[in-house]
């Protein structure tokens, strides 16, 4: 049997399981190939970020420089002959669903050690990507990194972003006023269903900003999922609402970073969540009159603390990476979860389909050497109850 004589859904779903580069070849082996493979899968799904490695390196050193700046030279090379491929036939861009894009692969950060006032960036290369997200008319989730300045400085990039009819899923990486701004144009026709904003030291103006984006149409009115890393930055959201009852009833899926201490406000807020994962602390003991409530919780995951201010009953409770035992009992006696699983994540070398017994969990089989740690607690105080 031929392999393109196959049903073409059961052939899609073989292509999923094949690596990027393994579908490249298979593209290039013939027309039929080509006409299955590049839009549906190649172009499908693009990513035009740095690597962690490069990133996130704590250690900055000559070695890590040269590094960063040869995997720069090659992100950008390479985003230019995407955009040259896309723009050679704009109906090419109709076939994206996820872009994730950063400032570096447009143009790097120039920075002269004689003239430190002198460095910014240089947008004269952001034409091209400006014109692929005009076509990109099916776009369903986009990724932002460190792009606020290109919003400030190149309206036309707001104006595409803004045309995204299809958009569902948007995250935003250290995004400023100009970034956040558009999602507050009344006329945009952005139906946003998850919003996620990562920033490190959020100023006012940045605050103001995603306050605003929060109040406008394209997230009032569907948003489902909301992610703010961290916290503090709805402080001015939660003040203009405090009394006001559900501000956002379509929330079912809430993640927060920061400070704990004002949960009852963002209970009120969001009254609908099914799902909540708190990275945060509360300042002192929790007590019942200080803890928020969703009455519709399902899921509570809690990450690194569980002195978090959360009480009510809950299906599922979920602990990553906590090593407080009093916490956690503290926590499942205010939730009484029907469901508590522990999962703290542990780095191996690499070691491929590891399989693990612990107690309370099935046998897992992890890929990639990371081993995922999972015990159940309720088997252990189930007697206590």
């Amino acid at each position: 049997m031929q392999l393109f004589s196959i049903n073409e859904d059961v052939l899609q779903v073989i292509l999923s399981l094949l690596l990027p580069d393994d579908l490249l070849q298979l593209a290039l082996t013939c027309r039929h190939a080509y006409s299955l493979i590049v839009p549906c899968r190649i172009l499908a799904e693009v990513a035009l970020t740095h690597g962690n490695e490069i990133v996130f390196n704590s250690s900055f050193t000559a070695e890590t420089s040269r590094q960063s700046i040869h995997h720069t030279t090659y992100i950008q090379k390479r985003t230019a002959a995407f955009c040259e491929f896309v723009l050679a036939d704009p109906a090419r861009a109709s076939h994206l669903r996820v872009l994730k894009l950063s400032g570096d692969a447009i143009k790097p950060w120039t920075f002269d050690l004689t003239q430190p006032a002198a460095g910014g960036y240089d947008w004269s290369r952001a034409g091209p990507m400006i014109r692929v997200l005009e076509h990109a008319t099916h776009l369903r989730e986009l990724h932002l990194y460190n792009l606020e300045s290109l919003a400030r400085d190149e309206p036309a990039f707001c104006a595409a972003l803004a045309a995204l009819a299809s958009l569902q899923r948007l995250v935003l990486a250290y995004p400023g006023p100009h970034l956040l701004g558009w999602l507050a144009r009344p006329h945009a026709p952005l139906r946003l269903r998850a919003l996620e904003v990562k920033a490190a030291m959020p100023t006012p103006q940045q605050c103001a900003a995603l306050c605003a984006a929060l109040r406008s149409p394209a997230a009032s009115e569907r948003l489902h999922t909301l992610r703010v890393r961290p916290a503090e930055m709805l402080a001015g959201l939660l003040d203009a609402h405090a009394g006001a009852g559900a501000a956002w009833p379509t929330v079912r899926v809430l993640e927060l970073h920061g400070d704990g201490a004002r949960l009852p406000a963002f209970a009120r807020a969001f009254p609908r969540v099914r799902s909540l994962h708190l990275r945060c602390r509360a300042s002192g003991a929790p007590t019942d009159a200080e803890c928020a409530e969703w009455p519709e919780l399902d899921t509570l995951t809690v990450q690194e603390s569980a002195d978090v201010l959360v009480a009510g009953p809950v299906r599922r409770l979920q602990t990553v990476a906590v090593h407080d035992e009093e916490g956690v009992r503290a926590l499942i006696a205010r939730t009484s979860p029907r469901e508590v699983v522990d999962v703290s994540p542990v780095y191996l070398p690499p070691i491929e389909d590891l399989p693990l017994r612990t107690a309370g969990a099935e046998i897992v089989s992890v890929p990639h050497g990371k081993l995922m740690h999972l015990k159940t607690w309720l088997s252990d105080w189930a007697g206590q109850r």
